[in-house]
């Protein structure tokens, strides 16, 4: 017998970072560990030492509105994206949906670049 699936009330659904301007159609955010291997007298790896995380973003957006910029320039590292500032690695025109244009957007940043601010 088929049923119908059912989504449990409250579970969350959706994406619930803004971009301000902008629908956020994909994202994608990513943490990796940045570490030094350390090796022992023989050069096998004995330990690795962590000392930063570096997080890539990546984000599809489309304008919420006709005749939108771009959202972000590439190099730039005031994009501000889920309460961080991040280095906007590149910033692609993706076409259009509907007559709304269409971003791709790759950024990144580590824990103390660039700066938060207040």
């Amino acid at each position: 017998m088929l049923t119908t699936p059912s989504i449990a009330a409250g579970t969350p659904r959706g994406i619930t970072n803004t971009l301000s301007g902008y629908v956020v159609e994909t994202e994608n955010i990513t943490p990796a560990d940045r570490s030094e291997e350390v090796p022992d007298q023989k050069g096998a790896v004995a330990d690795e030492i962590s000392y930063d995380t570096r997080t890539d973003l990546r984000l599809t957006v489309r304008s919420a509105t006709t005749g939108t910029t771009a959202p972000a320039t590439a190099g730039s590292t005031s994009f501000t994206y889920a309460g961080s500032k991040w280095k906007v690695d590149s910033c692609e025109e993706a076409g259009s949906y509907n007559g709304l244009r269409r971003w791709n957007i790759n950024a990144h940043k580590y824990e103390n670049f660039p700066a938060q601010g207040n």
